[in-house]
């Protein structure tokens, strides 16, 4: 993890001590042997239960319904308190349930924190208590360039095993901000399942930032001499609102349905945030557990076929096909040839949800 650790003030490491300890209530790794299996256990935890009758009543939250998708599940919790209250209360929480035993994911809190530190700048401290590892997160902030500066007050994530994880984050009204807030309640996430440390992620080579692919080369030599393109020329547009990096391939088709072009790219922005109000919607599929997005498009010279594979919530690689023709169906299936050789030389996913972090 990051060099850097600042020192934990007590109140602090009493109350991630207290919560550790309350994770591990009944939760002994000598589970009766008609127990389910953890990662059962876990695909059957409901994030807005989490936090339990108790515990929202002395946090004064409620939880609002449930977000399911493939491989998270999330619910957020809002606080029960007059808008206008300045006294010390916890704002509002988020609950995220991660699991996903796909190659290409990262799902394990371990690898889920390093994430954190490289996309949001954030600094993480594992702490072990009570034999479980918790992973503190500070000074989280976005990587756009229109948002910076965007903290949390506090946010944890439990290792549960190789696959999973659990995250809760949350925002405090008052002076006692940090994860010592209100002694964080000493019974939260009672029903979580036991964790297992001898659950190793898979080893991968994968690169780990994607702003560090060279676009140039992720369609190899013997491909774009199929497909008639040139060697590419790298590309780099001024950072206005996003980070944007390419490199443009073409050739020297003049026939209908001939591909006259190829972009790749990454951009500072998810991949969903990016398709999500076109219109008509993107068409969405999967490799692994990579979602990918798919809008197929006319222009003035051709038609275009784009692909957004999602990375995490803060970048995206993108390539898009053009042809000649009114017909986008050649653009589309240049890609669906390419697609397999692409997404291993993309980082692993960090499955993040839909719905905001209380990201501040």
């Amino acid at each position: 993890m990051g060099a850097s650790r600042r020192t934990m003030k007590p109140a602090v490491v009493t109350a991630i001590a207290a919560l550790a300890l309350a994770l591990l209530v009944g939760c002994s790794d000598e589970r009766d042997a008609s127990d389910p299996p953890r990662s059962q256990q876990v695909a059957n935890l409901n994030p807005c239960e989490v936090l339990d009758g108790s515990i929202r009543a002395d946090l004064e939250l409620e939880p609002l319904q449930p977000i399911v998708e493939s491989y998270s599940r999330s619910c957020q919790y809002r606080s029960i308190r007059d808008a206008g209250d300045e006294s010390a209360h916890v704002l509002g929480a988020t609950v995220v349930i991660r699991h996903s035993t796909a190659a290409n994911t990262i799902a394990d809190a371990r690898r889920l924190a390093e994430a954190y530190e490289r996309s949001y700048h954030a600094t993480a401290t594992e702490r072990d208590v009570g034999g479980r590892k918790v992973y503190e997160l500070t000074g989280a902030r976005s990587n756009r360039l229109f948002l910076t500066e965007i903290t949390a007050d506090c946010v944890l994530i439990y290792a549960i095993d190789a696959t999973s994880s659990i995250q809760v984050t949350a925002n405090v009204a008052g002076p006692d901000r940090g994860c010592g807030f209100h002694d964080l309640p000493a019974q939260l996430a009672t029903r979580m399942p036991p964790t297992d440390d001898r659950s190793v992620p898979p080893r991968t080579d994968r690169v780990t930032d994607v702003f560090t692919i060279d676009l140039c080369a992720v369609i190899d030599s013997d491909r774009r001499r199929t497909l008639g393109l040139d060697d590419g020329s790298p590309s780099e547009s001024p950072p206005v609102m996003y980070r944007s990096d390419s490199c443009n391939f073409y050739s020297q088709a003049d026939q209908p349905g001939e591909l006259t072009s190829l972009f790749a790219s990454t951009i500072d922005s998810d991949a969903h945030g990016l398709t999500e109000n076109h219109a008509p919607p993107p068409v969405a599929r999967e490799i692994g557990s990579r979602r990918i997005f798919r809008i197929a498009t006319s222009t003035t010279d051709g038609r275009r076929c784009s692909d957004h594979y999602e990375v995490d919530n803060l970048a995206s690689f993108n390539v898009t096909a053009m042809t000649i023709g009114p017909d986008p169906a050649p653009a589309c299936r240049v890609l669906d040839e390419l697609a397999p050789a692409i997404e291993p030389k993309l980082p692993l996913v960090v499955l993040e949800p839909s719905l905001p972090l209380n990201l501040r």
